[in-house]
């Protein structure tokens, strides 16, 4: 028999503010979960084995065709929605850590071909900057970082970052001698990464802190769910970087006590709710909040 339970999470953050999300469901049946993804497993291994003994599937007929779209989108849609719902996480997750940190720097990070054998490989491009950031990190330990991967239209990787604790000088920040077009940034100085040995760079001062952070969490979104992402990280951090305190708790949900219906919501600000899932996102006034 399955209980109703309320699942409550709150997060802490370092101005003292708090996130609480609350959300009515059940407990996960385990050994139900166990036994379904066996029979998943089976099913799949009984379909390769089909597809092996009766070799190229044949497709003689319309029906046959429309046979197949409607299983390639059965079999795919879930993976896409999946998709969408690992990328929400991670723009809230990455949300949560913009909130808790302070950066002084906007980087974009390019890859040119003549100095990498093949931009096009992900492998490669991702194993430079991987080998990039930990010899910068090595080199100045306070250095707190977020990187985020975009693929330009030529379908090569790069990299925007915030940066923080770190100096100009030590990053090798030279003028680049261009200015900034447009936007709130119109007109300031545009600096390279001299450090950055892989292609180009560019580097401006953050001086509108939130809507750099805003600006950079887009990106997670911009490509929608692109499936060259699938099964991917998106974004990266340095291991000193600040996150908020999150605690997790569930109590029983019944006609005496909800959780839902009896948390003092004038209190908080509602930033999110859906009454028929019975799921909400507060926040703590800011009249409220800790300094």
């Amino acid at each position: 028999m399955s209980y109703k339970v309320s699942f409550v999470t709150k997060k802490t953050y370092i101005d003292g503010t708090e996130k609480i999300t609350v959300k009515n469901g059940y407990l996960t049946n385990h050994e139900k979960a166990q036994r379904t993804k066996r029979r998943n497993q089976l099913k799949k291994e009984l379909e390769r084995q089909s597809i092996m003994q009766t070799g190229q599937l044949s497709f003689d007929s319309l029906e046959r065709e429309q046979e197949r779209l409607a299983e390639f989108e059965k079999k795919y849609a879930p993976k896409l929605s999946n998709a969408v719902r690992s990328m929400n996480r991670s723009k809230n997750n990455l949300m949560d850590i913009l909130r808790c940190n302070t950066f002084d720097f906007f980087v974009t990070l390019t890859f040119d071909d003549t100095k990498l054998n093949n931009t096009y490989d992900d492998t490669q491009t991702r194993n430079a900057f991987r080998k990039w950031r930990k010899s910068v990190k090595r080199s100045f330990p306070d250095m707190v970082y977020i990187a985020i991967e975009e693929y330009q239209k030529r379908g090569v990787l790069h990299y925007h970052l915030l940066v923080g604790n770190v100096t100009a000088d030590e990053l090798g920040l030279v003028n680049s001698g261009k200015k900034v077009r447009r936007g709130r940034c119109k007109g300031q100085p545009i600096f390279n990464v001299t450090k950055w040995q892989y292609g180009f760079s560019t580097v401006t001062q953050i001086l509108d802190t939130e809507a750099v952070k805003f600006y950079l969490s887009k990106y997670l979104t911009k490509g929608q769910a692109d499936p060259r992402f699938f099964g991917k990280k998106r974004y990266f951090t340095s291991q000193n970087i600040n996150r908020p305190t999150v605690e997790k708790a569930c109590f029983p949900c019944n006609e005496q006590f909800d959780i839902f219906n009896s948390i003092l919501k004038e209190d908080y600000n509602i930033d999110y709710e859906d009454a028929s899932k019975e799921y909400t996102v507060l926040s703590t006034k800011k009249e409220n909040s800790q300094p």
